[in-house]
């Protein structure tokens, strides 16, 4: 009677062997999610905000000017780098008709 290890061919090797390694990569995965979330319930939670935004005499943060969400800021960085933009198009086609 021939031993159990020359019965086994390279596939089934192989096919031992990725079951091993998936093995493996499931226990790590689930160690690794039980370890995080131990740790994250370590922390403490934050203190909470103070009354009046901060301030002591009652005005919000910033003073209370308001900048419209930010719009006008996205707006004009894209109009900017739509500008360069098209400024390189540009320069691309000039030069295409100078050579």
């Amino acid at each position: 009677m021939k031993p159990i290890v020359q019965n086994l061919t390279n596939k089934s090797i192989q096919k031992i062997n990725i079951n091993k390694m998936k093995a493996i990569t499931k226990t790590a995965l689930i160690a690794t999610i039980i370890l995080f979330s131990l740790q994250l319930k370590a922390y403490d939670p934050p203190p909470p905000p103070p009354p009046n935004g901060g301030n002591p005499n009652g005005n919000p943060v910033g003073g209370g000017a308001p900048i419209g969400g930010g719009m006008f800021i996205l707006l004009g960085i894209g109009s900017v780098y739509g500008g360069y933009k098209g400024y390189k198009i540009y320069q691309e086609k000039k030069k295409k008709l100078i050579d």
